[in-house]
């Protein structure tokens, strides 16, 4: 069953989360589209093994920086034998291009990480460098 769809902000844009919750009593596989029509916004995706009983929230990857609008939705998921679809819309408000600008204003953690690393290699040479000292000095003395 699909529930619904909606934007979400992750750190490498906005994604489009489809929340499916698989009804019924076997495992089951499934593929199908979404498909934003007055966006142009067409994907393919496949849904692998599905336990009965839970749910997800499928993401695919939308666009950055969308407009404050309401977005008409269509999904449709075939599994098996069975078909499910979904019309609807959702919107794009402030809230979430607030989390968008903030998004794309501030370095990531890809730069966090990169200065990590860079600190943690300027502490390994010192290190290094501390204990060649050391030896040196173990040596004169000898």
């Amino acid at each position: 069953m699909i529930n619904d769809v909606k934007p979400v902000v992750r750190p490498d844009g906005v994604y489009i989360e489809i929340s499916i919750t698989k009804q019924g009593r076997r495992l089951t596989k499934g593929d199908g589209f979404v498909e934003l029509p007055n966006n142009d916004f067409q994907r393919d995706f496949a849904l692998e093994t599905f336990v009965p009983g839970t749910s997800i929230a499928y993401p695919i990857k939308w666009m950055d920086n969308p407009e404050e609008n309401t977005y008409p939705a269509h999904v449709v998921i075939h599994y098996e034998q069975f078909t499910a679809e979904w019309w609807g819309s959702f919107p794009v408000g402030s809230g979430l291009k607030a989390q968008e600008e903030e998004r794309e204003g501030t370095p990531g953690n890809t730069h966090f990480l990169l200065y990590a690393i860079l600190l943690t290699a300027i502490l390994v040479l010192i290190g290094l460098f501390i204990i060649l000292m050391r030896r040196k000095r173990r040596k004169e003395k000898e």
